[in-house]
């Protein structure tokens, strides 16, 4: 059987606690060249270090007449982490995580409004899917290294469940947005599928970002 490839990190089992995280590894402009697999061991070590925040994270439903969104401090803190292994100033990965962590709860706070949620029992089929996905994956050096730094993969699924309680109704948010999208500029499902791989046609990329960055005007924020 032929093996699948991981196509986009971020955007498949790897955006760890902020959604996209992993996906922009190589935007980052780092003062000295990143080796790859030690970057991720490092990154599931800080994960590990984590992983016990992430189980008292409070998950409260978004009021919809609340015009301020709470950040959790942990968020941030591990986002800082990710971004300072990649050899960026202390004070540039600060600005970064924030941006990050803010545009992730926005995003959830969003998906909730608009009826997006997830259940036990959804989280614990992706999960065990992600399993086999990673099993049959060409390239799954970066995962398999990530889990190694976390030290214990059962517990490292453990900790995934936590972060796709949020990740979920994000993740079927920003399908809806999509489609959404390509249906109000009439990008047909011919123009979407090229070979295997779902393109981003329309510039959809652009349009998801500039509206995370519409979030970011829309809500005021406190990180705590």
């Amino acid at each position: 059987m032929k093996k699948k490839k991981i196509a986009a990190l971020g955007l498949v089992f790897l955006s760890v606690c902020i959604a996209g995280l992993i996906g922009n590894f190589d935007k980052v402009k780092s003062a000295q060249p990143v080796d790859e697999m030690a970057f991720f061991e490092q990154w599931g070590a800080v994960l590990k270090d984590d992983s016990d925040d992430i189980k008292t994270e409070p998950y409260v439903l978004p009021n919809p007449d609340e015009n301020t969104i709470i950040v959790p401090k942990s968020e941030v803190d591990q986002a800082i982490e990710f971004y300072k292994l990649q050899d960026i100033t202390d004070a540039e990965a600060k600005v970064k995580a924030e941006e990050y962590a803010k545009k992730r709860n926005a995003l959830y706070h969003e998906a909730v409004l608009n009826g997006f949620d997830v259940t036990d029992s959804e989280l614990n089929d992706f999960l065990e899917n992600q399993k086999k996905f990673l099993a049959e994956a060409e390239n799954s050096a970066q995962a398999n290294a990530m889990i190694d730094g976390f030290g214990d993969e059962d517990a490292y699924w453990e900790y995934e469940w936590y972060v796709y309680k949020k990740n979920l109704p994000i993740m079927k948010y920003r399908e809806f947005l999509q489609e959404q999208y390509y249906q109000e500029n009439n990008i047909s499902a011919d123009k979407k599928i090229e070979g295997d791989t779902l393109i981003l046609g329309g510039n959809f990329d652009d349009y998801y970002e500039a509206y995370q960055q519409s979030l970011l005007n829309k809500y005021t924020f406190e990180i705590q």
